[in-house]
């Protein structure tokens, strides 16, 4: 073999070189087996955490080292409770990211999981502030001004002059591209 890669030596040749096909691993161990090793388990009312890399969940592979992983808080739903429904999370009571323990984890919609992420306090973004509660708005117009100018047949530069606003903003209030929570 070496004698058909020249410029190879036979040493690097044999590092190339694939396994023979009876040491070459062709299955690897039940997931389940591998779960268990990765998981510190405690009371059954505690934590179960995973002690491998967390990132901010835990993973696990389906099969054979390279293939499709999942998340290890999935998996321990799979095991104890079997398949998840299409269109549903497994979510965690406890917030604890590397937690798999069965009796912390129940299933949900995305919707469900930012509502318990608002409830719990963990949002990362503050309610969107519209109309009089918008810091900017409240200074410049109230409710009743915008409604006042969606009905005004008088000119925009009248508009633009009496509540001190650009062009462009009378125009995207006329054509509700502004203040739109307010309807008609």
């Amino acid at each position: 073999m070496p004698s058909e890669l020249p410029g190879l030596a036979p040493l690097v040749w044999r590092k190339w070189k694939p396994l023979p096909l009876q040491r070459r691993k062709t299955q690897s161990r039940p997931m389940e087996e591998r779960f268990w090793e990765c998981v510190r388990r405690a009371g059954p009312d505690e934590c179960w955490e995973w002690t491998r890399r967390v990132k901010p969940y835990g993973q696990i592979s389906l099969g054979r080292r390279g293939g499709p992983q999942i998340y290890s808080h999935r998996a321990s739903w799979m095991i104890h409770h079997g398949e998840i429904p299409e269109g549903l999370h497994v979510l965690h009571k406890c917030d604890n990211g590397a937690c798999v323990n069965p009796a912390h984890l129940f299933l949900g919609t995305q919707a469900d999981n930012n509502k318990d992420c608002l409830q719990k306090g963990r949002a990362s973004k503050p309610p969107v502030l519209r109309g009089n509660d918008h810091p900017r708005q409240a200074r410049k117009l109230t409710d009743a001004q915008v409604l006042e100018i969606r009905a005004s047949t008088e000119p925009t530069r009248v508009l633009v002059a009496r509540y001190g606003m650009s062009t462009s903003g009378i125009n995207f209030i006329r054509a509700r591209q502004r203040w739109q929570h307010l309807g008609e």
